[in-house]
């Protein structure tokens, strides 16, 4: 199968990424800074094309950016995206993420929260968790007639799970539907994939994320469900889910093995694996595969809103 010429040059470039940085507790502003610088070029995109309207406000006690699309869709003036940005719980934040959240919000005509969690080392497990859940239980309580969807990529996967799983232990309202761009689930990286993909992901390494799970996770246990929750016992409350990776991705064993526990808890999953592309392809605006998976992503999540 045949990629993008887009995509073969992206691959080919040597782009350097924050993965390629080593990282440790001492230099993590340092890479922040350089990821900010990295990812400039999707947030002016997404900035330019997408005309969102972009605030922030506190939800639940944590600040959260809210983006509202230039032309919403009336239909779903009740709906609301609740998005969690990556970077391995030790950097990203919502206006890195834009490029994904600002696309869904434009192609959907709906608002879009992003909450500014707390990342690590200086605020290690369970911050991050606390900081999504505070606000997802705020969104429930407080909007009770709202229709919520979730989402997440990479860590904001791994955080998008853990706050499913615990809504469903508290008995909330779970959301019509989730979706799921390579989602960091197994903190142990025990699949078939950190091996073979380390080296061919262009935008990840293994070497960064067992130092990321590090930081994160310190003496809790990488096995634990609520830091790795491909563990977790799932069951058929769980909402629709779509979860996208690639050939190339890191993270691929993560994503497959996680579609089919999902599978097993007779949960309805569709696991999109494209051909040669890397970890969160969709942050890249010039990639057509990039553009087209948000597209089929924004897909599954209204025909679940119909």
């Amino acid at each position: 199968m045949k990629i993008s010429p887009q995509a073969r040059e992206f691959i080919n470039s040597g782009i350097p990424v924050p993965a390629h940085i080593p990282l440790t507790s001492g230099n993590i502003q340092s890479v922040r800074k350089q990821t900010i610088e990295l990812y400039q070029p999707g947030i002016h995109y997404a900035m330019e094309n997408y005309g969102s309207n972009i605030t922030r406000r506190i939800i639940g006690s944590v600040e959260c950016m809210d983006i509202f699309p230039e032309k919403p869709n009336h239909d779903l003036s009740n709906t609301v995206l609740l998005y969690f940005f990556g970077g391995g719980f030790i950097q990203g934040s919502p206006e890195e993420d834009l490029a994904i959240s600002g696309y869904i919000s434009h192609k959907l005509g709906i608002r879009v929260i992003a909450p500014y969690y707390r990342r690590s080392p200086e605020f290690s497990y369970p911050c991050a968790i606390e900081d999504g859940f505070a606000v997802y239980r705020t969104l429930c309580s407080d909007q009770s007639e709202t229709r919520i969807l979730i989402a997440g990529e990479s860590a904001g996967g791994n955080l998008t799970l853990g706050i499913l799983l615990r809504a469903l232990n508290e008995n909330l309202p779970i959301p019509v539907a989730c979706a799921l761009l390579s989602p960091w689930c197994d903190l142990e990286h025990s699949g078939d994939s950190e091996q073979s993909n380390n080296g061919r992901d262009p935008t990840l390494t293994l070497e960064y994320v067992e130092n990321a799970a590090h930081l994160y996770a310190g003496k809790h246990s990488r096995k634990d469900w609520k830091v790795s929750p491909l563990n977790a016992n799932f069951d058929s409350r769980f909402p629709p889910t779509i979860i996208t990776t690639g050939t190339r991705d890191l993270l691929m064993s993560q994503c497959v093995r996680l579609s089919a526990r999902l599978r097993k808890a007779e949960i309805k999953v569709d696991l999109r694996v494209w051909e040669e592309m890397w970890h969160v392809f969709e942050f890249y605006p010039q990639i057509p595969e990039g553009h087209q998976s948000l597209s089929d992503i924004c897909q599954f999540l209204g025909a679940h809103l119909e």
